[in-house]
């Protein structure tokens, strides 16, 4: 697990308890990144965890595998929304820009058949899922 520097050090760091909260089950998702300290003189390469600065959107709490595409609807603008259900048993709507699952996916088409999403150059796709009646 990584190093998550507290009290003095995480001043000097330039970070807060913050970074300590959240690596002990805080709901905010956090990053880790290498940091450099001196130590008895000598400069030590440790990971730091630090606070994500963007508070995540409600479906990137799911993996992607958890969520099913149920429905379509258009708003004012004429822009497609999805209906997507949450393992949690809750109806969300996502627009296209919109992040879904894990890992950091973007949904970037909303369709009649899927949704497509991407996290980088990789593209995956939610299908629509049919409701029994």
């Amino acid at each position: 697990s990584p190093f998550v520097p507290t009290g003095a050090l995480a001043s000097e760091l330039g970070l807060d308890d913050r970074a300590e909260r959240n690596n002990n089950g805080g709901s905010n998702s956090h990053d880790v990144e290498v940091a450099n300290i001196i130590v008895n003189s000598e400069v030590e390469e440790v990971e730091v965890v630090v606070n994500n600065p963007r508070a995540l959107e409600p479906l990137e709490y799911f993996k992607k595998e958890e969520l099913q595409y149920t429905g379509r609807l258009t708003n004012k603008y004429g822009k497609p929304i999805a209906l997507i259900s949450g393992p949690d048993g809750l109806m969300y709507k996502a627009g296209v820009g919109d992040r879904v699952g894990r890992i950091q996916a973007q949904v970037a088409e909303i369709n009649n058949n899927n949704i497509e999403i991407r996290t980088g150059s990789q593209k995956d796709v939610i299908p629509l899922t049919k409701m029994k009646r």
